[in-house]
């Protein structure tokens, strides 16, 4: 019974936290560390943990939508905003949230205008993107070689997932948009679309899997194929 009562009460915590299903599945894990610290230093028996599962709502994909015009161009004239830059750094690249947040120092080469960063899948770890003509003086400004990472926070910090959302969460709330961090990706892979960035640049830019055998072994794209591909992004029309 009091195996029970701890089941219970793990799923309860979880169910009931007024959080995103994100934050509910990274508490999980939490849970799943604690105990496995806990039984490497024999401070419980059991891993009640394993006992449940999380089961994360999926997100709906197809409600995504990107940025309008007018909205790249309100951010661009408050780019000396805190934080606004960020989110123009995230139009103009492709990366995930939390790739921008991950991105280091050393991966970034301002004389060829190439950055190395990305996670998640095979094909999105250690890409090489390049800096988009638009975006350079915003890396320039957050370049600091003293640092790990290309961003920090307020306090000089590394920038965490959540806080990157939360200042997120903020700029919307400021300006009324509607958007969530992930549909700057999504507004980038839409406006190379749209602009007929070909197919298989634009997965090598963005880390996504190379469906075309051709593509995928016999083809070889150089830095200067990548640096032409993401010159193609322009947001002064419709996205």
């Amino acid at each position: 019974r009091m195996r029970d009562l701890r089941v219970n009460h793990l799923q309860g915590v979880i169910k009931d936290a007024n959080v995103g299903e994100a934050t509910k599945s990274r508490m999980k894990s939490l849970f799943n560390l604690m105990y496995k610290y806990a039984m490497i230093h024999e401070i419980v028996d059991k891993d009640y943990s394993a006992l449940f599962v999380h089961k994360a709502g999926k997100r709906n994909k197809e409600n995504r939508k990107p940025f309008t015009v007018n909205e790249i161009s309100m951010l661009w004239q408050y780019e000396d905003l805190y934080f606004v830059d960020l989110i123009l750094f995230a139009l103009y690249t492709g990366f995930r949230p939390t790739e921008i947040v991950l991105l280091e120092t050393k991966n970034i080469n301002l004389d060829i205008g190439l950055m190395i960063g990305g996670i998640k899948t095979e094909a999105g770890t250690n890409r090489t993107v390049p800096i988009h003509p638009k975006i350079r003086h915003i890396v320039e400004k957050h370049y600091n070689p003293a640092f790990e990472r290309l961003f920090v926070n307020e306090r000089m910090e590394k920038m965490t997932y959540d806080q990157f959302r939360g200042r997120f969460k903020h700029i919307m709330r400021r300006f009324k948009m509607e958007h969530t961090p992930h549909e700057t990706r999504h507004t980038f892979i839409t406006n190379a679309k749209h602009k007929q960035m070909p197919d298989a640049i634009l997965k090598q830019i963005v880390g996504h899997e190379v469906w075309d055998i051709t593509d995928a072994v016999y083809t070889h794209y150089t830095d200067s194929d990548l640096i032409a591909g993401i010159s193609l992004i322009d947001y002064s029309n419709e996205v």
